[in-house]
């Protein structure tokens, strides 16, 4: 289930939302975190 249809629903439909469902959103939120995050150069400066 993606996060923000979870939040979402949560907020504006009140729907109940299963503790598996809210723990599953920590990897998610860590996989988008990886794939866009700004690399470093060899400085330690951002490109």
């Amino acid at each position: 289930m993606p996060p923000l249809g979870l939040v979402f629903g949560w907020l504006l439909l009140g729907e109940k939302a299963p503790p598996f469902d809210l723990m599953g959103i920590v990897p998610i939120a860590r996989g988008i975190r990886l794939v866009t995050a700004v690399p470093e150069t060899r400085d330690g400066q951002k490109r």
